[in-house]
């Protein structure tokens, strides 16, 4: 797919200083490519009467938001003489962070208004995110605020386009799912954690019959998942840092 390709390119060349491993970015970018299909078909429109957006049709299989990259039994049942690649092995689960799946994040973190737009991926790409037995990453969608943005324009109209004092975050309303500043007005227990029953699986998506499909948590220097958060929170008031690295070594 010629959408497939352009994207997981376009994330490599802004990923100077992050992994571009290939196999990756492109298994994402299908990944994106699906997101993308089953919210056109729910999305609420702007011109839609509704209330809330249309159910998802029955014969299209409901994937995420955690994907996990396919195994060997994928493989070896869909193929009579299956073809092992090696670069699969390395690939990293990856979390979806998107309205699809969250809808109850359409509001700015910044002022709280819901006169917001959803306004496409990430251009970078994922972000990586900490595991305690695998690494993993997530990719994120972008938040764009209404009023935020029309204050900040008044602002600039105000001071006659120069530069406007005050807070870093002054001039910020566009927002990224996989961004601290998403999140740093979020207690921890309310980033939203859901269960999620699947029943289907191919080659390219593979998920498990449960899944525990929470957000990571996003710091402003790296990602954690919620498994290695909790085990810091049980771990660390009674260990050094350097106690509880060794301890995440050796599990």
């Amino acid at each position: 797919m010629l959408q497939v390709e352009d994207r997981w390119k376009g994330w490599k060349k802004k990923r100077s200083t992050q992994s571009q491993y290939q196999p990756q970015l492109e298994w994402e970018a299908h990944i994106v490519e699906y997101v993308n299909f089953v919210y056109k078909q729910t999305k609420l429109h702007g011109s839609s009467k509704n209330v809330v957006g249309a159910n998802l049709r029955k014969d299209i299989p409901l994937y995420g938001p955690r994907f996990i990259p396919p195994g060997y039994l994928q493989v070896y049942k869909r193929k009579t003489s299956p073809v092992i690649e090696p670069e699969t092995t390395y690939l990293k689960p990856l979390s979806i962070i998107h309205p699809f799946y969250y809808p109850e994040l359409g509001q700015c973190p910044q002022c709280d208004s819901e006169d917001v737009n959803w306004n496409g991926w990430t251009a970078t790409g994922h972000r990586e995110v900490h595991g305690v037995s695998r690494e993993e990453t997530a990719l994120g969608y972008q938040l764009r605020c209404k009023p935020c943005e029309a204050q900040y324009r008044s602002r600039i109209s105000t001071s006659g386009g120069g530069r406007i004092s005050g807070s870093d975050n002054d001039g910020t309303f566009c927002f990224c799912t996989t961004n601290h500043m998403f999140w740093e007005r979020r207690e921890h227990w309310e980033i939203p954690c859901k269960w999620h029953f699947y029943r289907h699986s191919s080659e390219q998506l593979t998920v498990t019959s449960f899944n525990l499909a929470g957000i990571p948590y996003f710091l402003k220097r790296c990602a954690v998942t919620r498994e290695l958060f909790d085990l810091i929170i049980e771990l660390r008031p009674t260990v050094t840092a350097a106690g509880l690295a060794e301890n995440v070594k050796r599990m």
